[in-house]
């Protein structure tokens, strides 16, 4: 089962090369989280605008999913100079600004 769900989240993107676990991250729907952390969703996926699902969550302010996200040991810090906008805005990056935006 867990093969069957990866191979087809890594198929299912949308338009803006968003992922199923960006979604679950910015929804913070803590159980789809885990049940793709499971099947091994990539947590490093940007989308469009370089976001990855730990950027989402702390967008929104999810707070238990940017926990979820860090204990399965999403980087708080991207890896290139590339960035998602809304945190550029912010100037700061996602995990900080979960954490002093939304405790």
């Amino acid at each position: 089962m867990a093969r069957v769900l990866t191979q087809r989240a890594r198929r299912s993107l949308d338009v803006d090369s968003r992922a199923p676990l960006h979604w679950a991250a910015y929804k913070g729907f803590a159980d789809t989280l885990r049940l793709l952390l499971v099947a091994g969703a990539d947590l490093a996926r940007g989308d469009r605008e370089a976001c990855t699902p730990l950027h989402w969550a702390a967008i929104r302010g999810n707070g238990e999913a940017v926990t979820l996200l860090l204990r399965a040991r999403a980087r708080p810090r991207p890896r290139g100079p590339a960035w998602c906008c809304a945190t550029v805005q912010q100037r700061q990056y996602p995990a900080e600004w979960a954490l002093t935006a939304h405790g």
